[in-house]
């Protein structure tokens, strides 16, 4: 009687680690949507030192390993992010770090719990006009939470890096302010004409 979990493995062996056509799919440097929340709910991010070591976080990702913070929006229980990274790029690490170092501004109490829910929710985005319709809906959600009256009212979102749609071949583009020798941080973002809210 032959070994199905042997003979399974030295099968799985002979196949490509991502199926053939995938790189018609998925682009380089691809654009990834990502929610993650605090443990049990708790509102905890909605602070000026939050949004502050974000920004710090996401210019040191860019600086340091090429990763592309897009934009985000904090709530008080959870924080939505739009990254880019390169080929190599492993989203699940990556967000491990983000917890971590802004775990580190947001602890406070001697709590024993911790501070984050296990996991996140990713989505891979396809489009401009995907990436459009993610941001438009994630942007409004701290005036369907009741927090501000209007989108712009909200002090923690913002834009580090416009992403635009190449008409032509339908990739998204990211360009950094950064590369622009500009440092973001809220107000200079909207006085040098980048978007914050």
């Amino acid at each position: 009687m032959p070994d199905h979990v042997s003979t399974g493995k030295k099968r799985m062996k002979s196949f490509a680690r991502t199926p053939p056509r995938l790189h018609w799919v998925f682009s380089r440097s691809p654009l990834f949507f990502f929610t993650c929340c605090t443990y049990r709910r708790r509102p905890t991010l909605a602070r000026a030192e939050i949004h502050a070591a974000l920004i710090d976080f996401a210019n040191r990702a860019h600086g340091d390993f090429g990763i592309t913070v897009a934009r985000c929006v904090i709530l008080p229980d959870h924080i939505h992010l739009f990254v880019a990274g390169p080929d190599d790029f492993n989203l699940g690490k990556w967000v491990g770090t983000l917890k971590r170092f802004l775990g580190r501004a947001i602890a406070t109490d001697k709590s024993q719990d911790p501070i984050w829910q296990r996991g996140f929710f990713d989505h891979l985005l396809r489009s401009e006009e995907s990436y459009a319709q993610k941001w438009d809906y994630v942007r409004e959600n701290p005036v369907r939470a009741q927090l501000v009256e209007k989108v712009e009212d909200w002090p923690y979102a913002g834009e580090f890096v416009a992403i635009y749609g190449d008409s032509i071949s339908g990739k998204l583009l990211l360009l950094n302010p950064k590369d622009l020798g500009v440092t973001c941080t809220p107000r200079r973002a909207e006085r040098d004409g980048y978007r914050f809210g």
